[in-house]
């Protein structure tokens, strides 16, 4: 893996120090060598371990597949015990043996599928391997429907339906149980080295340290220019050392095989010569480019491959501004809203009795600022005193701290305007539950950016056309992502994030998200 010294000098001349850190790293140099850095968790005895790793991933949805069976058919029998049917009774049918040989097929069928999808070697995002995992586990389903009815087998479509509805959950929690066992005896965990150390190198360390289940552990950046100073960067109180170009491509091939690069610099003026490039893609199997392209809707994007050139094209799509994928959100948000407006009801009536023991009327109406800029009525369950104005008028009149408070956020962590019955349901955001009547209304979403006030629409500067885009959301990104623990400048990153990036799967992985946060009860007051 060795290169000339005159490829380290060109890369020096060539790479501009756009990429410079943002932070105030310590200027000492690393303690030790790269290849001794990554050694430990390239080794064989004390490192990763990928084909046991594998394995145990492949049994493990051995097991999800068969235990989605088994629990399918016991629940099945504690549910109709008492009309005389017994317990493995489906499996004594003349016709069961050939249900068993179409089931064992299909699952054979989708661990392989499963295998060449990568699912048991390759490292990606947690929710896009959760979503083509329910995509594979739908097609079989699908595919047992059709071997059933194409071979006449009437067999109990109580189980048909049980097994893998039950499969859908079983699979992801078996993998998720077995990789948190795997990364706490660090076998799961693939170094990673970052090439560039400037923002988006920043940004990348930011988003492989949020996905712990890729399993990708950023360990050291990669500084363009050779010969900078600077030994170390911190990201999120996070420091990490700085080595050279040479230092990477001088790594033994034992470590280098078994490490994931991420090439991300901050512009395409920084470049890696042509031969470092070449030993890269020669020497570590795994290198990933992370182009340094922020405020394009990147969800969905395809890329195009040009014959004979250096380039690729990223085709983008922004979803909402299509007929189609407004059609779908629309349905989706009408559909679960009348679903759960019926579920929850009775819930309904005992909290309107409950908030109403004040004298106080039940719902608290508020304008805001919605999609195209149109004006509406926010519903929630009133968490405030019936004299709420007066109360607020006369502390900020009264409380510098507060008043600057409210003035950079617009709420307060000690609100004495909320009531005791208030301050529980703001805690569980049980609060915001009428607005299921907005969704059915059009005025809002099941997810979106929070509603806000007039007032605050100027703060959303150039991204405030992202906000109008789309309808405000119960629960949005925001949400999920520490609510008012965060700055508000962050928050109106996230919200134009989603309007760039929407997609139905995000929305479900948002609204999953939001049961946790809710039960966890984090970032809110």
């Amino acid at each position: 893996m060795h290169i000339p010294s005159s490829a380290y000098t060109h890369a020096a001349a060539s790479a501009t120090g756009s990429d410079a850190a943002t932070d105030t790293p310590a200027t000492e140099q690393p303690t030790a060598s790269l290849a001794h850095l990554l050694e430990p968790r390239t080794s064989t005895k004390t490192g990763y371990k990928p084909k046991a790793t594998a394995v145990l991933l492949v049994t493990c949805d051995l097991i999800g597949l068969l235990l989605s069976g088994f629990l399918t058919h016991l629940v099945q029998f504690l549910l109709y015990q008492d009309t005389g049917f017994s317990f493995g009774s489906i499996w004594q049918a003349d016709n069961a043996t050939a249900r068993l040989v179409i089931f064992a097929s299909l699952v054979g069928v989708g661990i392989a599928w499963f295998a060449l999808a990568g699912h048991y070697t390759k490292r990606r995002p947690f929710w896009d391997e959760i979503a083509e995992t329910w995509k594979i586990i739908a097609i079989l389903a699908v595919a047992d429907g059709l071997l059933l009815y194409l071979t006449k087998n009437q067999f109990s479509r109580f189980w048909f339906l049980g097994v893998w509805a039950t499969a859908l959950l079983a699979i992801p929690a078996l993998r998720i149980l077995i990789k948190d066992v795997l990364i706490a005896n660090r076998l799961w965990q693939r170094p990673a080295v970052i090439v560039g150390a400037g923002d988006n190198g920043a940004q990348t360390f930011r988003a492989l340290r949020s996905e712990p289940m890729m399993g990708l552990e950023p360990l050291a950046f990669i500084r363009l220019p050779a010969g900078d100073a600077i030994h170390h960067k911190t990201v999120d109180a996070t420091s990490s050392p700085i080595y050279q170009l040479r230092d990477l491509l001088d790594l033994p091939p034992a470590i280098a095989k078994r490490l994931t690069v991420f090439v991300a610099l901050d512009s395409y003026k920084s470049q890696i010569p042509t031969r470092a490039v070449q030993a890269l893609n020669q020497s570590i199997p795994d290198v990933r480019i992370v182009p340094a392209v922020t405020g394009f809707p990147l969800y969905g994007a395809r890329v195009y491959h040009v014959f004979r050139q250096e380039l690729f094209f990223l085709a983008l799509r922004n979803n909402l501004a299509q007929t189609g994928p407004k059609l779908l959100k629309r349905s989706f948000d009408v559909v679960c809203a009348t679903l759960l407006l019926i579920v929850l009801a009775p819930f309904f009536l005992a909290l309107i009795a409950l908030i109403k023991a004040d004298g106080g009327p039940a719902f608290f109406a508020h304008s805001r600022i919605g999609k195209d800029q149109r004006r509406f009525n926010c519903y929630k369950f009133r968490t405030m005193v019936p004299n709420a104005q007066q109360v607020l008028e006369h502390l900020l009149e009264t409380d510098a701290e507060a008043r600057r408070e409210w003035e950079q956020d617009f709420k307060l962590k000690n609100d004495p305007r909320v009531t005791k019955v208030g301050k529980i349901l703001r805690e569980t955001s049980l609060d915001e539950l009428p607005q299921l009547w907005n969704v059915l209304r059009g005025d809002m979403s099941l997810v979106g950016p929070r509603p806000i006030v007039l007032d605050e629409l100027d703060r959303y500067g150039d991204e405030a056309a992202y906000y109008l885009e789309v309808r405000p959301g119960i629960t949005g990104v925001w949400q999920v992502s520490g609510r008012n623990d965060t700055d508000y400048a962050y928050r109106v990153s996230l919200d134009s994030w989603y309007a760039r990036n929407w997609s139905l799967w995000y929305d479900i992985v948002i609204l999953v998200k939001t049961v946790r946060v809710v039960l966890n009860r984090s970032g809110a007051y």
